[in-house]
């Protein structure tokens, strides 16, 4: 009997023969985690490097098509995601990283045609990024405020008053997706003549446009995807109201605003992971590079070159605001600065 019973307490285990088994899973879940971590994550960047793939493919494809065709030419300033979803046999999906959390609107395609002018808010090259109204270079006609800084214009904005030289550079503030353009048709530089407060809704798609008209002599006509038009009036005596628009998809992906002047088959960069649809490179761009830059992957961003490369780089070696990366990477060829 003490045989058989000892031979029964020997198939159990001992406390301390659990706790190694405990420890042993636990070394190598340690190490089989992070190891899986790291191929799920390489997957995704493998995703988002053939995505710029298809970008780039389409880009050239679509400049190439312009050579042959009587539509205008393509503009990377002109919502160039528009422009290539026709380029990119229907995989619009192609424009978002999986590895983005949070990727932004494409915002659809809206003009506001006034005196024989385009005015194209969401398209147009936008130097209020870049500096204050008193800075600014020439005659602009469209100009970006947050909503607090719209708030800060008011008893300031009014028909006739000169307020150019007052339009703060471009701060989004604490609700970056509510903003204004303020329009200037007359050359009075008042910019009260339409204001444009746009609300983007992320979690419905969806983009509100609210108008109001100040004083002007001159009719707007507001203009928008699937044959949208609607004459606004003088004054907003025609039909003024409020308009909503769906977004046209998810975006991920900067592209150089420089991308119209460099030539196929050069080692610069056409698109990058980035938190804004147009990569500007300016020597005044540090916030702006500081800002939106996307090191997504493992510490690092896709690069989608125009010789056709994707590579995957460290932001300081293709940071725009260091001069020699700029020449190298962002500029045309022979370009100077």
């Amino acid at each position: 009997m003490l045989r058989r019973r000892d031979s029964r307490a020997n198939t159990g285990f001992s406390l301390t023969e659990l706790l190694i088994v405990l420890a042993v899973l636990s070394l190598l879940l340690s190490l089989v985690v992070p190891a899986a971590s790291r191929l799920a994550a390489l997957s995704r960047r493998a995703q988002c490097a053939a995505n710029l793939s298809h970008i780039a493919k389409a880009y050239f494809t679509r400049k190439g098509h312009d050579q042959i065709s009587t539509d205008p030419p393509f503009s990377v300033l002109s919502e160039w995601y528009l422009q290539l979803i026709p380029f990119l046999a229907a995989n619009d999906l192609a424009l978002a990283c999986p590895e983005d959390d949070d990727p932004a609107a494409a915002l659809p395609d809206i003009k506001m045609l006034v005196r024989g002018m385009s005015l194209n808010p969401f398209s147009t090259n936008p130097i209020w990024n870049e500096v204050s109204g008193a800075e600014m270079p020439g005659a602009y006609r469209i100009w970006k405020v947050s909503q607090e800084q719209y708030s800060a214009l008011q008893g300031t904005i009014g028909e006739g008053r000169n307020i150019q030289a007052k339009l703060p550079q471009y701060d989004p503030g604490d609700n970056p997706e509510k903003y204004y353009f303020l329009f200037e048709d007359a050359g009075d530089w008042d910019y009260e003549d339409v204001v444009m407060e746009v609300e983007e809704n992320h979690g419905t798609n969806k983009l509100k446009i609210k108008l109001h008209f100040g004083y002007t002599v001159f009719s707007y006509t507001m203009t928008g995807p699937n044959d949208f038009e609607i004459d606004l009036g003088t004054n907003g005596s025609g039909q003024p109201g409020s308009f909503v628009f769906n977004m046209v998809g998810k975006l991920s992906y900067g592209m150089n605003w420089r991308a119209d002047d460099i030539y196929s088959g050069t080692h610069r960069i056409l698109a990058l992971d980035y938190e804004d649809y147009l990569a500007f490179t300016g020597a005044s761009q540090t916030e702006h590079w500081e800002t939106f830059k996307a090191p997504r992957h493992l510490g690092e961003c896709n690069v989608a070159f125009a010789d056709g490369a994707v590579e995957s780089m460290r932001l300081d070696e293709i940071d725009p605001t260091v001069i020699e990366n700029r020449l190298k990477y962002w500029s045309p060829p022979h370009a100077t600065e």
